[in-house]
């Protein structure tokens, strides 16, 4: 994890992001296999990434209501992972993860990785044909002993693209 690196486009293109949803709901009984219980409020986040203007990346991040809501040590305004759709990305100061910029405690990464087809939301926001195949990743936070989070980011993310 300490030699993680945010993502970042290559050397040919200019990277952006865009929060395309954020909203509160009861998670759903699939969730429990990602380690959050049937009927827990949780934060769905989904967020598009560019490079040079062209969509590369549907990220859908779910997390527990509780976490979300956490804010960094002396920062005013919204939560971090509560801001809404069409307001600035939200960034820790350089050199910090956003796990240990909000007190999460993440010590590692479960991650299942299938290609199969993308959803009607990944499609619209990648400019794709309904149906098009992708590779989806669902990501499962850790925490330092070893269990599946139930309050740090990602927990978990998916991510379609």
């Amino acid at each position: 994890m300490t030699a993680a690196q945010p993502w970042r486009p290559g050397t040919d293109g200019e990277g952006s992001e865009e929060t395309t949803l954020v909203r509160q709901l009861s998670a759903p009984e699939s969730m429990a296999e990602w380690g959050i219980a049937a009927g827990t409020q949780v934060v769905e986040r989904t967020r598009v990434r560019y490079v040079s203007g062209i969509p590369v990346q549907h990220k859908t991040t779910v997390l527990p209501y509780e976490v979300a809501a956490r804010m960094p040590s002396g920062y005013e305004g919204v939560p971090p992972m509560l801001a809404p759709v069409g307001a600035d990305a939200v960034s820790p100061p350089r050199g910090t993860r956003f796990a240990d910029w909000l007190g999460w405690d993440v010590a590692g990464t479960e991650c299942a990785i299938t290609a199969e087809p993308m959803t009607a939301e990944a499609c619209a926001a990648l400019q794709m044909p309904e149906g098009s195949p992708g590779f989806r990743v669902v990501a499962v936070t850790r925490n330092s002993e070893g269990a599946r989070c139930t309050s740090p980011r990602p927990t978990p993310r998916c991510i379609t693209a």
